[in-house]
């Protein structure tokens, strides 16, 4: 016989605010965390208590239909900050605060290499920008003129090697696992290095990347007051050398895990994260000041989705920044051969999520006027962008925003509901409609309608007393009475327009049936 719902039926309620917790589909939806989802698409979750949709990105200039393969913040003392790409066979820059056009430096590279860049100090000179692609000789770039110099191939040259950093005045480079230095504050790299004497051993396996194109997979990273993060494909090491570096500064292994992409090793606070086999992994600062792995499971073992897809034929590509308490790393995924999705991981709360729609080769963070701006180089093409923008397109462009909750079953897995209502609430940003879905027992979607942005905007005059906060909040019910008997249900919230996205909380209240005698 039918079962209804009466007033003495055991009423069931769920209300999630936070998903500080962000994305995770390694496990099964029912069992994540509370404050986790299933899936969220270009949504920002840096606020607990709420999800936005991430901000877009403007255009600064289309250099060219390459590819990028590298950008740079150069910022000398004294000189104007310079925003530094390379594309194709050219580098170019475009001088702070960013208006007008680049300019071409120099245009007779090999085509096609990712680059890594520097700034370290040159007496008689001040900053100067290393450039190095693994292929060519390294160039030096003038702070003021950007005027280049080759630094050629000699034993007193550095190795033709992009794994290059600064760190205590000299430059440092890593080729088949010889980490050599240069003097300190010379008056020419081109004769600051002596690689037969001045190298230290660091077996940190391969170095170089798998693609034919380049050498990507190694990374030099200092640290704040412990010396430098040597990563290789197979190993990570450190070393703490001396003032001036001397024989018995012996480096140490620190894991035998490697990176593949020698542009995802960044600096953390005080850990490096870095894209190794099984995902992203760190090493991290213990109270006692040392350096360890941390957990066994990699940081984005959450992401059991994204990690199937990505083509670890082309990963080596895959570039990474920290910006704004979020650690954001570009990958190839599925049949791309170059990055074109972006996975953002909230270290304070350990969530991640996904954005679609950059194809992203390498970043730069820039000083323009005061303001640190986010900016990257495209994949596919010369175009940069700046990342972050007050917009809520992608270079003039819609994208979506998708989140999907988790499996609800409302603490009561084996019994089974029906009837009730999910609930959304929102902050009124727009006018436009949010697309309200609900999946039972993972029988596929149904919509249950959508909701509009707009709110009740107060007009003058009015009656007093009034609250101005209730006109920012959208509130919507939908009714699933319709839908049937469930054991688990799960929210997807839409929206494909070019309006800005916040959503506070998302309820379901439901009823458990009464058991009836199948007798």
């Amino acid at each position: 016989m039918p079962i209804t719902n009466a007033p003495d039926d055991q009423r069931l309620r769920v209300i999630r605010r936070s998903i500080s917790g962000g994305m995770n589909n390694r496990q099964e939806g029912t069992v994540i965390a509370e404050n986790q989802v299933t899936n969220l698409l270009n949504v920002d979750i840096d606020v607990d208590g709420s999800s936005k949709k991430r901000k877009g990105t403007t255009s600064l200039e289309d250099l060219s239909n390459d590819a990028g393969t590298g950008l740079y913040a150069f910022q000398p003392d004294g000189w104007g900050n310079k925003l530094v790409a390379t594309h194709g066979q050219k580098l170019e820059s475009l001088v702070s605060p960013l208006s007008g056009s680049f300019t071409e430096e120099k245009t007779n590279y090999t085509d096609g290499k990712q680059f890594r860049f520097t700034t370290i100090f040159k007496s008689g000179t001040g900053d100067v920008m290393i450039a190095a692609n693994g292929t060519d000789n390294t160039f030096e770039y003038h702070p003021n003129t950007m005027v280049e110099t080759d630094l050629g191939d000699t034993n007193t040259s550095p190795p033709k090697t992009p794994v290059i950093a600064t760190f205590r005045n000299r430059l440092w480079t890593l080729d088949s696992n010889l980490l050599s230095y240069s003097d300190a504050s010379p008056t020419d790299f081109s004769a600051a290095f002596d690689r037969t004497n001045n190298a230290f051993r660091v077996p940190v396996g391969t170095d170089r990347a798998q693609s034919a194109d380049n050498d990507r997979a190694g990374a030099i990273v200092p640290l704040r007051d412990t010396g430098m993060i040597i990563l290789g494909k197979e190993e990570v090491w450190g070393l703490s050398p001396s003032v001036v570096p001397q024989a018995t500064d012996q480096p140490q292994k620190i894991i035998d895990i490697g990176c593949v992409a020698g542009k995802t090793a960044q600096l953390v606070g005080d850990d490096v994260f870095f894209l190794a086999a099984d995902g992203v992994r760190g090493v991290f600062r213990t109270q006692q000041d040392k350096l360890q792995l941390g957990q066994s499971l990699p940081i984005s073992f959450p992401l059991k989705q994204e990690f199937d897809s990505i083509n670890w034929a082309h990963a080596d590509r895959a570039s990474a920044i920290w910006w704004e308490n979020r650690y954001l790393i570009a990958l190839p995924v599925d049949s791309s051969t170059t990055n074109n999705e972006v996975w953002v991981y909230y270290p304070a709360t350990n969530g991640w999520s996904v954005y679609s729609g950059w194809n992203v080769a390498d970043w730069a963070k820039i000083d323009v006027s005061g303001e640190e701006r986010l900016y990257y180089i495209e994949s596919d093409d010369g175009e940069v962008l700046r990342a972050f923008a007050d917009v809520d397109q992608d270079a003039g462009s819609n994208f979506a925003f998708t989140e999907e909750g988790r499996r609800e079953d409302l603490g009561s897995p084996l019994q089974q509901k029906n009837g009730g209502e999910v609930f959304i609430k929102a902050k009124a940003t727009g006018s436009s409609s949010l697309t309200i879905d609900a999946e039972f027992d993972e029988g596929g979607y149904n919509n249950l309608g959508t909701m509009s942005m707009s709110g009740n905007l107060i007009t003058f005059p009015v009656t007093f007393p009034v609250s101005f906060l209730d006109a920012n909040i959208v509130k919507e019910k939908f009714h699933i009475d319709s839908y049937g008997d469930w054991y688990n249900m799960r929210i997807r919230v839409t929206n494909t327009s070019s309006d800005d996205i916040e959503l506070l909380e998302r309820s379901i209240i439901t009823y458990v049936d009464e058991y009836a005698d199948e007798e």
